[in-house]
């Protein structure tokens, strides 16, 4: 047979409850490991810098403003035939003139990264020429 509690046990088992669940809790979050890292992919003699060269960590921060999901708000550029394109399933590809033929190498990489089930996201810079559209679509 279970006892009945009275008003005051009644209250005070509920506060306790109330209390645990407010009690706070060790954070669960993807850390820097899991964050999203836009990083700028090069090719060639390429280099980013210049006005677009901030894009990446403007990109990660709005991300975390508006989602609960983190990011990398320093994200640094990767070059397609080193073979830390693999440590990330992202890269960001962008540019606003000709590209010069991937090497042998840049194309390997590019691959693997793809097989292994990477996301590149190309932006042509100057959609109006078309010109680096037209180039990164011949190479990839």
């Amino acid at each position: 047979m279970s006892k009945r509690l009275s008003r005051k046990e009644f209250l005070t088992d509920v506060s306790l409850a109330g209390l645990f669940l407010l009690a706070p809790r060790p954070a669960r979050a993807f850390g820097e490991e899991g964050a999203f890292n836009p990083r700028p992919l090069l090719t060639g003699r390429a280099t980013f810098d210049g006005v677009r060269a901030t894009a990446p960590s403007r990109w990660a921060h709005e991300l975390m403003n508006r989602t609960s999901a983190p990011a990398r708000l320093s994200p640094s550029p990767v070059r397609a035939d080193d073979d830390a394109l693999w440590s990330e399933p992202f890269a960001y590809f962008v540019g606003d003139g000709p590209l010069t033929p991937f090497t042998d190498a840049e194309i390997a990489h590019l691959r693997r990264f793809f097989a292994e089930g990477g996301v590149l996201f190309v932006d042509d810079a100057a959609p109006e020429t078309g010109v680096f559209g037209r180039d990164a679509r011949r190479e990839l």
